[in-house]
């Protein structure tokens, strides 16, 4: 399946951004890092 980009939520869902990877159409996995979640704005 194909998408947009990669999004993030900060009130729990209610509301989501394309934080970017618009162009990229398949993303294999995400990593979050462990000490600092909310590193990407």
């Amino acid at each position: 399946m194909q998408g947009d980009g990669v999004y993030k939520t900060t009130n729990a869902g209610k509301t989501w951004i394309n934080i970017g990877l618009k162009n990229t159409q398949a993303i294999a996995r995400v990593r979050i890092h462990p000490t600092n979640p909310i590193s990407c704005t």
